[in-house]
């Protein structure tokens, strides 16, 4: 009687018990993992945005330190690298994706976008080069400059000598920066200042 009772108590499970405690072992694994897998996403997303703004925000603080010491700014594009046209400086007001001017060291300097990049160029023939990481995607840059000697007109001509009222130029950069990877490629951020030069821009050629 022991005996049997014995062998039933060491009966092992059935198969139909052991396809059912795999299938929910193999259910509860795939939902955790699935939560473990998108947490681990999640926190790759957070990590680059967080990357790339921090990044953007001390390439704005650079642009801005170096204005707010320059002087004979321009917006004409190309036609900054002559020598009258950057005395004009450009039509104030105008939006333009490009910033030409002489910083404290007598430098000619260069920002612009290109390849969703920042670019930063010293003299008008050097080679320019990325300011922004590559993990930061920049889609849109724009600078505004006002209180030039050159204005829009009423009649959409230029009027020079017009300017800001206190002969102050201002510098407005605009632009728009993200993350790069297919988790965050939607989501971006625009980041916006204006600058005032502590010089008054003098508009003069020789310092050429």
């Amino acid at each position: 009687m022991r005996k049997k009772e014995s062998q039933k108590s060491r009966r092992g499970f059935t198969m139909i018990e052991l396809i059912i405690a795999v299938s929910i072992f193999i259910v509860v694994t795939t939902i955790s993992a699935g939560g473990f897998i998108r947490a681990l996403r999640s926190q790759r997303s957070v990590f680059a945005l967080i990357s790339a703004n921090s990044n953007s925000s001390l390439t704005i603080e650079q642009m801005t330190r170096e204005i707010r010491t320059g002087f004979n700014f321009c917006t004409a594009g190309f036609l900054c690298e002559n020598e009258t046209a950057f005395a004009q400086g450009g039509i104030s007001g105008v939006k333009t994706d490009s910033l030409t001017f002489i910083n404290e060291r007598n430098e000619i300097i260069t920002y612009d976008v290109r390849e969703n990049a920042i670019r930063r160029k010293v003299g008008l023939a050097a080679v320019p080069n990325k300011i922004t990481a590559n993990n930061v995607n920049i889609s849109n840059l724009e600078f505004i400059l006002q209180g030039k000697t050159t204005d829009v007109g009423d009649d959409g001509g230029t009027n020079p000598g017009a300017g800001a009222a206190d002969g102050q130029t201002r510098v407005t950069i605009l632009f728009t920066a993200g993350g790069v990877g297919r988790d965050v490629e939607n989501i971006s951020f625009d980041f916006q200042t204006t600058v005032s030069p502590r010089a008054l821009d003098t508009f003069e050629t020789e310092t050429f």
